[in-house]
């Protein structure tokens, strides 16, 4: 496939997914498309994302959490690249944000 058919592809999945409502990553897996490579297209192709699904000022987002979860004991934060941490509920608390600002130097 030439790059110009392939970016032509991936702008059809990008307005698609937009006209959805789902989520980039349920959208990605549901078409068999790797999160990183959708991300990647959506930048190549100057698509802005809203303000709902990317925090652009690099700044925590509050969340509420339900108290005594009855499935799990832990908090998993994904990313759309892959990536993911996973934050047990007896996690000392103070080490949390040195933990936030190492992963914000990783690329």
């Amino acid at each position: 496939m030439s790059n110009h058919s392939k970016d032509a592809s991936m702008k059809q999945h990008i307005e698609a997914c937009q006209a959805s409502n789902l989520s980039q990553a349920v959208y990605c897996q549901q078409h068999k498309i790797p999160s990183h490579i959708f991300s990647y297209y959506r930048k190549k192709l100057g698509y802005v994302s809203s303000s709902k699904q990317v925090n652009t000022n690099n700044q925590l987002i509050p969340i509420n959490l339900l108290a005594n979860s009855p499935t799990s004991n832990a908090i998993k934060v994904s990313h759309t690249n892959g990536f993911s941490l996973e934050i047990n509920s007896d996690t000392n608390l103070n080490q949390l944000k040195s933990i936030l600002d190492l992963l914000r130097t990783v690329s």
